[in-house]
């Protein structure tokens, strides 16, 4: 085995474990960002002085919706792929899911400004971004052709 072969597998096997770790990302994230929202709500609300308690549910909800979002849908739409003949891999399935799920990631963080122009400029910010890449691609495509 030459070493840019090993690197491709090495390659490989890592894509594979991203799906998992964006998933396990957004599990916490999500659960501790609604914990600190409702802390948030909480003292700010008329009964700020009651003492407030965290609800570690939210991890466990989390990991289902996710987790079963990544697992099951794609699994799911490998069974049909192959009753209606189409080739595909489950493996490749998994990944796709996965890593489409890693838009969600900064978009939950996105609710913590409590003022609507701090709001509207993360939103912006979010939007500029993947149009800055395209632009950057495009440009970078066109000069060498």
């Amino acid at each position: 085995m030459t070493e840019s072969e090993g690197g491709l597998k090495l390659l490989v096997l890592l894509v594979r474990y991203g799906p998992f770790w964006i998933c396990s990302t957004l599990v916490f994230v999500t659960a501790a960002l609604g914990n600190f929202a409702a802390y948030l709500a909480h003292k700010t609300s008329a009964g700020g002085g009651e003492a407030w308690h965290y609800d570690i549910n939210k991890v466990t909800y989390a990991a289902i919706m996710f987790y079963g979002y990544v697992g099951v849908i794609p699994l799911g739409l490998y069974f049909l792929l192959k009753y209606l003949g189409v080739t595909s891999g489950l493996v490749q399935l998994w990944c796709l899911y996965g890593y489409s799920l890693f838009v969600f990631i900064p978009a939950s963080v996105n609710h913590l400004p409590p003022e609507s122009f701090n709001l509207h400029v993360l939103l912006l910010s979010l939007c500029i971004l993947p149009l800055n890449e395209k632009l950057l691609m495009h440009m970078k495509y066109s000069s060498i052709g």
